[in-house]
């Protein structure tokens, strides 16, 4: 806004309209009471509108919206992980891959959100004699911490022999 505009608005109580040469649009209301949270909202939604979100991200009315939002955000990244996990295999394998070797890049969908569920579900196949690397993985240590955790258990401290687990109902 011009700086003479500003003061002439300044000096002048009574100026109700002020032409522009931006894109401008009124919100009007029809009570005091209405202008204030009417007002507010219509802006806070057109901000989240503009951004492409969900205003539960930030200001969520209940648990279960802001658990689908998180949900249906994490699934959106997951798209762009996937594209950006096969372009590393690509890179890798152009440079590395020969006839007994090849690589693959693989990002979990594991988030700050979903950390718990995750593991719990990679846990269940892990005790159906699926990999137990993946929940591993998903508590955060590296293949390498976790093999040489179990090396140390198993091979050095030998605690397979004094912690037998339960076996299961089957």
């Amino acid at each position: 806004m011009h700086e003479g505009a500003v003061g002439m608005m300044r000096g002048n109580p009574n100026v109700s309209v002020l032409t522009s040469y931006g894109d401008v649009s009124a919100i009007t209301s029809k009570t005091s009471l209405d202008t204030v949270s009417s007002n507010l909202e219509k802006m806070q939604q057109a901000i989240f509108a503009e951004a492409g979100v969900s205003g539960e991200m930030f200001a969520s009315t209940s648990n279960l919206t802001l658990s689908y939002s998180v949900d249906t955000h994490i699934s959106f990244m997951m798209i762009l992980a996937r594209k950006y996990a096969k372009f590393l295999t690509n890179i890798v394998n152009s440079i590395y891959q020969n006839s007994n070797i090849g690589f693959s890049y693989h990002f979990l969908p594991v988030a700050e959100h979903n950390t718990k569920d995750y593991i719990d579900e990679a846990f269940k196949l892990a005790s159906s004699g699926y990999s137990y690397l993946i929940p591993g993985i998903a508590l955060g240590f590296s293949q390498r911490e976790l093999i040489d955790l179990k090396d140390l258990e198993n091979k050095v401290l030998k605690l397979e022999k004094r912690f037998v687990p339960l076996q299961s109902a089957f």
